[in-house]
């Protein structure tokens, strides 16, 4: 349903499913026992297994972007017209755009907690590895930061603030002309 066509997103989807990296069989894969939390692979892949991971995110947010340009055009589409039966279809159009925006979110962010969780698992392979060897060589890891861990855990509910936020707006904006009001002026 998306008004305009983007041949830069199409192409980054069509991509990521020649490489076999769709989200579906990523996410399948990444939580199944074989996992890389079970077995070892070379950094490469791990690298590999990220970007495709932030090529898919990056598509899912420029999906989420186009719609958000529609829900605008939509408004303004409103707005604008006249007719109340029209308006009525605009706003069922609307409806199932909010819906699909919110569906969006949410996979948006079931990837990013995906994306951290690789991270997470590759970042303690390589601890693993480093305090094995450095046991052997006497010298003591630092100790992690608890500061970093804080700015993590910030970043995944802005997308879900917006989107309650924009939820909000649009049944407040929905009751508004419902109800007709007119101001005098």
């Amino acid at each position: 349903m998306m008004k305009h066509h983007q041949p830069q997103l199409c192409e980054r989807v069509s991509a990521l499913h020649r490489t076999g990296h769709g989200a579906r069989k990523s996410l399948q894969k990444d939580f199944s026992p074989s996992s890389t939390a079970f077995k070892k692979s070379g950094s490469l892949s791990e690298q590999t297994e990220l970007s495709s991971l932030s090529d898919l995110l990056l598509a899912l947010q420029d999906e989420l972007g186009q719609m958000s340009f529609e829900h605008q055009e939509l408004v303004h589409q409103i707005d604008a017209t006249q007719h109340r039966e029209q308006k009525q279809d605009l706003q069922r159009e609307l409806e199932r755009l909010v819906a699909r925006m919110e569906e969006k979110g949410v996979q948006i962010t079931k990837l990013r907690k995906h994306q951290q969780t690789v991270h997470k698992l590759t970042q303690s392979q390589t601890c693993a590895e480093e305090h094995t060897s450095k046991q052997l060589s006497g010298i003591k890891p630092p100790v992690p930061s608890l500061v970093k861990a804080k700015q993590r855990g910030k970043k995944g509910g802005t997308t879900h603030n917006n989107l309650q936020l924009l939820r909000e707006t649009q049944k407040f904006r929905n009751s508004l002309k419902q109800d007709d009001l007119s101001w005098e002026t």
